[in-house]
């Protein structure tokens, strides 16, 4: 029983280091894209744009990339997981509990690392981004 409480401990440690690498990615990510459209956030919000559009407009530009993910890793895990079932004891690869937890904790986790950059684009002066080149 020792052996399969190390392997579990060892696949939750790695786990945890590759989701924390997927999100600091998508948090540099979506930091670097806020950076660059810095004046055109601050055009949009000179004419009148909501920071809450500004806002939905950077959380979207995470999502869509989360989504990419996501869908990419549904698709491998269907491919691939006829071929681990061998190693699952007493599930099924397809198991939708198996399918559904981890894209909600990828979702939660995808917005918590875009809430940053977006609450950054939506305290941009406008008169400042449009000085800024």
């Amino acid at each position: 029983m020792a052996g399969h409480g190390f392997n579990l401990m060892l696949v939750a440690a790695f786990a945890t280091l590759a989701l924390s690498l997927a999100l600091l990615g998508v948090y540099g990510l979506v930091s670097f894209a806020v950076e660059r459209r810095t004046r055109e956030i601050g055009v949009r919000m000179a004419l009148g744009a909501r920071p809450e559009s500004v806002s939905a407009l950077v959380l979207g530009k995470g999502m869509k990339l989360a989504s990419a993910g996501i869908v990419g890793g549904l698709v491998l895990s269907r491919w691939l997981g006829k071929y681990l079932e061998g190693l699952l004891f007493g599930t099924e690869a397809a198991d939708p509990t198996h399918l559904v937890l981890p894209v909600v904790l990828l979702v939660t986790a995808t917005l918590a690392a875009t809430w940053l950059p977006a609450r950054r684009a939506t305290r941009v002066e406008p008169s400042v981004a449009l000085r800024a080149d």
